[in-house]
């Protein structure tokens, strides 16, 4: 548990999070710390309804989110962000890959509902780390009664340099 939570906390100075509709003032030299006692009590207060307050830090280019689920979610498509998950308690299966159909788009890049066809599943763990790349289909389908705590590190989608020797 100790190692996901410190991926998550040091993923802070490489994530991202979806753009807002509002700007937020970007903080690059603000030092960023969450210990794990204050990460279970925000995991607990979610479980109970409430919505965690865990500070973000927008450093223009990264951010992350701590979720709780306690039912299916429905596919989502981010076209400029990559999604990494660091599960903290519970357990869920991400269906990932495949193509949405049925989905609409709710802010431009974003894409959300319908269904995922031919996708990829992959069951998720406290202590596990999943990656989704900007572009590709996900939600996270769980069994009834089930829940799962988990960080969403949201990665900006950036341009490789070519390989190919151009």
């Amino acid at each position: 548990m100790k190692i996901a939570t410190l991926l998550a906390l040091s993923c802070v100075g490489l994530a991202s999070a979806q753009a807002p509709k509002t700007p937020r003032a970007v903080e690059p030299n603000k030092f960023g710390y969450w210990s794990t006692g204050e990460i279970k009590a925000q995991g607990q207060k979610m479980k109970a309804g409430e919505r965690a307050i865990i500070n973000r830090l927008d450093r223009g280019n990264h951010n992350f989110n701590l979720n709780f689920r306690n039912k299916t979610g429905s596919p989502e498509v981010h076209m400029n962000w990559t999604d990494i998950f660091v599960v903290q308690d519970g357990e869920a299966t991400l269906i990932y890959g495949g193509k949405v159909e049925g989905g609409k788009e709710n802010r431009p890049g974003e894409i959300g509902g319908g269904k995922i066809v031919g996708g990829s599943t992959q069951r998720l763990a406290p202590g596990d780390v999943a990656s989704v790349p900007a572009g590709m289909p996900h939600m996270f389908e769980l069994e009834a009664g089930k829940t799962i705590t988990y960080f969403t590190v949201k990665v900006a989608r950036q341009e490789m340099p070519s390989t190919s020797g151009d």
